[in-house]
This record gives structure tokens, C-alpha cells and sequence, in this order.
């Protein structure tokens, strides 16, 4: 047996890569506290339906997109039993254009938002400015809940979502903050079946600064409460920080994040791991300052949760995204929770990580191997199993000839859905050998007798020549060396294969 090998060497080349978790697992939804998350099981549309139907004189909803049947019937069965339904949506922003929120469905979306503003009109009071982004549902003054999706069935039962049932003194605050965008903030009102007609403000109310737990980001020019939180929660953490978010690119909270990495605090950030590449580079450059970077799919809730599972935790959990225009250009909702509250979003985080996939550190690109999602210009994003080694072997083949051992090989086959960095191809060559029985030929050109007397000499062969059963004629040699001279001998013996003895 002879031992061959082939190397195939390559080198994929992207510019991000995750790296999906070798067992994968669920998150969990939690609809059991103060604290919800959205889920196929439906938990926080059932609460947030539960609330509607309790309602006795007025809901407000706002919401930047609304599409979903089971809301959508519940607020117009509300509108039958007399209670009065305010809505504001960015209605006239989304008919125009699709902005990218709903990952790859926003022509599905858009037209079942343009359906419900169809099955609303008339019925409802509907108001809409492009810069409404607070998702949250008010009942009587009294009570409601905020959440970080806007009130879709997609966004409902499959992003990874998070909502926060507002007590009396949150409801109030964030009530004064929706009459306000109501009546002062609102661009265009739709009192008719496809007509939005333009509003003004009425400087009937004046902006409201929520405190006790509610925050808010606003488009008067006045900063934003919800950055000033996620910034004093950043600089009091001692143990680690956790920020999950859709969009990402506020200057003063990256900062502020890589500052405290630099001190010693432990950063987890969760994002989308199937974003574009300018979103994806915020997610790189955290990668680079030591934060622990996570890709799930279709995380689309806002927090920040500091010194999780300790007496100190405390969280915020909000509408805006950690960018600039959430942080300064639209309406926006985030409610603080205390440590008790805060413990109990930990589990929920921790579940989205051990889901999620890992960030690849850049300098680590030509090293990483297993189950990726990588991006490259393009193409975007594709599942890909790179290898740093693979070995294919295709066990032993048989030569022809002894002197075609180096031309006996396998068809080189890839593996299956895998890119090698580098693949080995194995296999062993047998080389045949002489088989029993076969009949040893002396001569070349037999000599010739006459009468008993040589007439002429004969001539040997160069090479052992041997007629095998079936009367082909090989050529035997002791080594494999010998089989190139061999070789140029196999044509004037007319010998059929050169074998081994």
C-alpha cells in the first residue's frame, strides 16, 4: 500500500461573521409579572387585549405601525360599546415608504397598515406625524403598558420584544405625554376613509417633563430624559452593563459604554445579526473595545440593564433605539425599573444570549471556524460551515499498472455545504501484484537449435515477463522504484500492466 495525499487550500474572505451557538436554544417568553415578552404563545397580545376590553371611557394607543386583527377588533369593539379610541401612528410616513423595520416584509406590513386605517377611519380618532415611535396602550388614565414593538402581529408573536405594565402614576405621566403629541405634535389626521388632512398645533397644552420612573425623548429640541437615563445608568453600574437594541449609533452612549469596558465593567450588547453594514459596523466596533457582542434574530427591544441579579440592578426599558434620531428627532417612551423589576428582566436577557450567535472579532476572521452567518458586500448575509482542517478519505484504490501509481486518484469531491480553509484528500494505492501461476518467459527472442547445435543466440528479456492464466503477458518487477524503467520495457514485450512480486 502507498500513502497519498492532496491539499486544497482556500481562504473565504467576508466582512462580519457571527457564529451560531453549537446547541442552540429558545428564548423563553415571560407574561407572568410587570415585566412581559412578546411570543408565539401570544401572552403579551392577550394582555394587551385584556386591557382594551376592560376599558370603560377612553384608550390611546400610540404606535408607529398597527397591523394586527386581534388589537385592531378589540379597539373597534370598544368603539361599539361607547369608549372613545385616540390613536397616533406614523400613518403617512409608512404609506410612502418602506424604512427597513420589519426585516425584508415591510410591502406585507405597509398594506395591512394601510387595511387598518381603512377598518379605523370614522371610528376611531386617528392623528399622525413621522416622528411618532413610542409604542403604548393607555386605558381610562389609570392603567396601560408600554412596549418596544409596535403593535404587529409579526412584532407581537415572533421579534424578540419586551413590555412593561404602567402603574397609576406611570399611566398619568405618559398620558399628559400622548395629549400633548395628540393635540400639539400631530401633523395630519385621518376623519375620512383614505384622506389624511393636514393639522396644526393648537397651543392648547404644554410639554409635559415626566419624572417618577417615565422618560421620554421629544422633537421640541429639548434633550432627550431617555439618553440622560441610559447615561446615568451606564456610569453607576459596578458589575456589568446589558443594552440590547435595533438600531445603534448614539455617540454620547457608545462612548460612555467603551469608558466604562475600559474601567473594568463587563458589556453585553445584543443587536441583529442580519442588519446592513453600517449597522453592523457599531456592532464591530464594541466588538473591538472587549464588549461581549450578540446576533440574535429579530431582537427588536430597547433596554439597558446594569449589575444584573444584585441588590443594585436597575434597568430602563424603552421605545428609542440607541441612535441619533431616537435620542433626539421623535416621540419616544422609556419606563426606569427598580431592582426587584430589574431581576426579573435578567432571566429574560440571559435566555436572548445563550440564543443568540457571537460576534467574530475581526482579527480572528482567518481563524473561526464552525456554523457562521457571515456578510459580504453584495451577497449580504448567508449561513456558511467553514472547516480549518478537513480530511477526506477515500480509502484504498488499485493502481493499473505499477508505473501509474502517481496517476491513481480519487475524484476530488468537497464536502457537502462546508468551505475547507484547508482540505486534505487521503487515499492509499495497492499496486497489483503477480498472481500464482503465472508462467515465467525467459527470452525475448528465443534461441535457435539446428540439429542439436545453437544456431543462434537468444535474447533474455530486461525485465521478468511472466503469461499469466489468461494468457496476458505482464512484466514482474521486486520494487516499486523499478517501475519507471519498467515501463519504457512494456511496449517491446507487449506486456499489458507492470505488477509487483
Amino acid at each position: 500500500m502507498i500513502e497519498k495525499n492532496h491539499i486544497v487550500q482556500n481562504n473565504p474572505n467576508f466582512r462580519f461573521a457571527f457564529k451560531k451557538p453549537e446547541e442552540g436554544s429558545d428564548w423563553k417568553e415571560m407574561n407572568d409579572s410587570r415585566i412581559h415578552t412578546s411570543g408565539s404563545s401570544g401572552g403579551l397580545r392577550a394582555r394587551i387585549v385584556q386591557l382594551i376590553d376592560s376599558a370603560q371611557e377612553h384608550i390611546c394607543v400610540c404606535s408607529f405601525l398597527i397591523a394586527d386583527n386581534v388589537i385592531e377588533d378589540a379597539l373597534l369593539s370598544a368603539v361599539e360599546r361607547g369608549v372613545r379610541v385616540y390613536l397616533l401612528t406614523s400613518a403617512e410616513v409608512k404609506l410612502k415608504t418602506s424604512e427597513g423595520e420589519d426585516w425584508g416584509r415591510d410591502d406585507e406590513i405597509r398594506e395591512l397598515h394601510k387595511k387598518m386605517l381603512a377598518r379605523m377611519a370614522g371610528k376611531v380618532y386617528l392623528r399622525s406625524s413621522g416622528h411618532f415611535h413610542a409604542k403604548y396602550v393607555l386605558i381610562d388614565s389609570n392603567r396601560g403598558i408600554m412596549t418596544t414593538c409596535n403593535l404587529t402581529t409579526k412584532a407581537l408573536m415572533e421579534n424578540p420584544e419586551l413590555a412593561v405594565s404602567l402603574d397609576a402614576t406611570e399611566t398619568e405621566q405618559v398620558w399628559k405625554l400622548f395629549r400633548y403629541q395628540f393635540w400639539e405634535g400631530s401633523e395630519k389626521e385621518m376623519l375620512q376613509k383614505g384622506i389624511l388632512d393636514g393639522v396644526e398645533s393648537e397651543n392648547r397644552f404644554s410639554e409635559p417633563v415626566p419624572d417618577e420612573g417615565v422618560r421620554c425623548s421629544n422633537i421640541s429640541g429639548r434633550r432627550s430624559s431617555i439618553l440622560d437615563e441610559c447615561l446615568a445608568l451606564i456610569e453607576s453600574a459596578t458589575e456589568s452593563i446589558d443594552v440590547t437594541s435595533y438600531g445603534w449609533g448614539n455617540k454620547e452612549i457608545t462612548s460612555a459604554l467603551m469608558s466604562r469596558v475600559k474601567e473594568g465593567v463587563r458589556v453585553s450588547v445584543i443587536g441583529r445579526n442580519h442588519r446592513g453594514g453600517k449597522q453592523t459596523d457599531y456592532l464591530q466596533a464594541f466588538k473591538e473595545a472587549s464588549c461581549d457582542v450578540y446576533g440574535l434574530p429579530l431582537i427588536h427591544a430597547k433596554s439597558i440593564l446594569i449589575d444584573a441579579n444584585s441588590p443594585n440592578s436597575k434597568a430602563l426599558v424603552m421605545s428609542a433605539n440607541i441612535d441619533e434620531v431616537s435620542m433626539g428627532g421623535s416621540h419616544e417612551l422609556g419606563i426606569c425599573l427598580n431592582a426587584n423589576d430589574s431581576n426579573k428582566l435578567a432571566p429574560i436577557i440571559d435566555g436572548w444570549k445563550a440564543a443568540a450567535l457571537d460576534l467574530v472579532l475581526k482579527s480572528g476572521h482567518g481563524e473561526v471556524d464552525g456554523h457562521l452567518s457571515i456578510f459580504t458586500e453584495g451577497d449580504g448575509w448567508k449561513d456558511i460551515i467553514i472547516e480549518n482542517h478537513t480530511v477526506t478519505d477515500y480509502g484504498s484504490l488499485l493502481a493499473r499498472s505499477a508505473e501509474l501509481v502517481e496517476q491513481t486518484k480519487p475524484q476530488f469531491q468537497s464536502k457537502a455545504d462546508v468551505v475547507s480553509r484547508v482540505h486534505e484528500h487521503r487515499w492509499t494505492v495497492e499496486v497489483p501484484r503477480l498472481e500464482s501461476g503465472a508462467k515465467a518467459e525467459e527470452w525475448f527472442t528465443d534461441p535457435v537449435h539446428e540439429d542439436g547445435e545453437l544456431k543462434s543466440e537468444g535474447v533474455p528479456h530486461e525485465f521478468p515477463v511472466f503469461t499469466l492464466k489468461n494468457n496476458t503477458r505482464v512484466i514482474a518487477i521486486d520494487s516499486i522504484d523499478d517501475a519507471v524503467e519498467a515501463a519504457k520495457y512494456k511496449a517491446k514485450a507487449k506486456a499489458k500492466q507492470i505488477v509487483l512480486r
